[in-house]
């Protein structure tokens, strides 16, 4: 078959050689937009990604293995044992009052210290009877500490004058 034996185009209807054409066109416009977008890297970016990639890692790898002073943390400072002593004692002396609370809105003692809101841990109570009772609690030097409840101690009264404000503390 040849181009002579076919129909006539009608109107609006492109012929093989407008056809051709417009493909021809397609092609160059996307080759040109290709060559456009496809710029070869420039080689001064190239060559400074490499040594800043290598500089991060070592700074890194210092601040890592060998932190400077101006990042570390200062060691907290130690709790002589006279301190302890003190904080075992009011432990003690605020329990005493959470449980006072307790027993001026119960009417009664608990009794565990589980009832009690606010429980300190480490502390141990025990009852007398309905109205008075122990609070146990080891000190540093692993002797125990008893408050009670009917005749509290005087390192117990210096801890109440402080909370009241009261001088002598």
């Amino acid at each position: 078959m040849k181009i002579e034996d076919l129909d006539e185009p009608t109107q609006g209807i492109s012929s093989p050689e407008d056809r051709g054409r417009l493909l021809a066109e397609a092609i160059a416009e996307a080759e040109t937009r290709e060559a456009y977008y496809r710029q070869p890297e420039n080689p001064r970016t190239c060559h400074w990604k490499g040594p800043l990639a290598l500089s991060l890692l070592v700074i890194a790898g210092y601040i890592v293995l060998a932190p400077p002073p101006w990042l570390a943390r200062s060691p907290l400072p130690a709790v002589s044992i006279e301190e302890r002593r003190r904080g075992v004692a009011v432990a003690i002396q605020l329990q005493a009052r959470q449980t006072e609370v307790f027993q001026a809105r119960h009417g009664r003692l608990p009794a565990t210290l589980d009832e009690v809101p606010g429980r300190v841990p480490d502390i141990r109570f025990v009852r007398s009877n309905g109205r008075v009772y122990q609070l146990v609690a080891a000190r540093p030097n692993g002797r125990a500490l008893v408050y009670d409840s009917a005749n509290p101690g005087p390192e117990f009264e210096r801890i109440d004058n402080a909370w009241d404000g009261e001088p002598g503390s």
